[in-house]
């Protein structure tokens, strides 16, 4: 956590990678959206009713929906994994 090499800089850097956002209620802090759009190509964001800062333990049903939709069939980071290097 105290590593240089993740300064506040590295935070806020470009990713050129698709992104997907999830917004839960009781999130310690979720970032304004004109940031996140800054981050890098955003496929894929949803705000959710419940859960919080532990989300996958709280809701994994709700951030497991999430990811199949994104990485699914008509979801943004559709291909983005190569099925191959899965077997």
């Amino acid at each position: 956590m105290h590593d240089p090499k993740y300064h506040f800089g590295i935070v806020r850097s470009y990713i050129d990678l698709p992104l997907g956002l999830a917004d839960f209620p009781k999130e310690i802090t979720n970032s304004p959206k004109s940031w996140r759009s800054s981050l890098g190509p955003v496929v894929s964001s949803k705000k959710f009713e419940k859960g919080g800062h532990f989300a996958a333990w709280g809701r994994p049903a709700d951030l497991a929906r999430h990811l199949c939709e994104m990485f699914g069939k008509g979801g943004g980071a559709e291909g983005v994994i190569d099925k191959k290097s899965l077997s």
